[in-house]
């Protein structure tokens, strides 16, 4: 998206994972109905597929050379294509990524944990654990 359309890193990142979260809902609910091994056999053939449609729309993706010249992202106006200097070492340019990703995964993990402690979360463990019977004790419990 930054590359053919333009917008920023910063609003690309989330639209970026929250396309994929469709994607993957609109093509998995099938997939959802079988059970064992031809589940598995679905999702790996459905990441086969999403990797030949990837290699061959070289209109969007040109193929296996890759997007070339994306700019990199800048976070108050540091360049993450720029090294991290502390004064006594510097840091490769990929350590930016590196600490960018270590936020994103702890901001995830810590929205989970909170989600799966909130009555929404309990809900859902209720329901999972006692299957129809569960819905039927969340309505009887103030």
């Amino acid at each position: 998206m930054t590359l053919k359309i333009g917008i920023s890193f910063w609003i690309a990142f989330p639209l970026g994972g929250l396309f994929a979260f469709f994607v993957v809902i609109l093509l998995e609910l099938p997939a959802l109905r079988v059970k064992g091994h031809y589940l598995a056999l679905g999702i790996i053939a459905f990441g086969l597929i999403v990797q030949e449609i990837a290699l061959n729309a070289e209109s969007v993706t040109v193929g296996t050379n890759g997007l070339i010249d994306i700019p990199s992202p800048v976070l108050f106006s540091h360049d993450f294509a720029t090294s991290i200097y502390f004064g006594f070492m510097s840091m490769n340019y990929l350590a930016n990524f590196y600490y960018l990703i270590l936020a994103v995964l702890i901001i995830s993990v810590m929205t989970i944990y909170y989600l799966s402690n909130s009555f929404f979360g309990l809900s859902l463990n209720a329901i999972h654990a006692r299957g129809p019977i569960g819905c039927l004790v969340l309505r009887n419990e103030p």
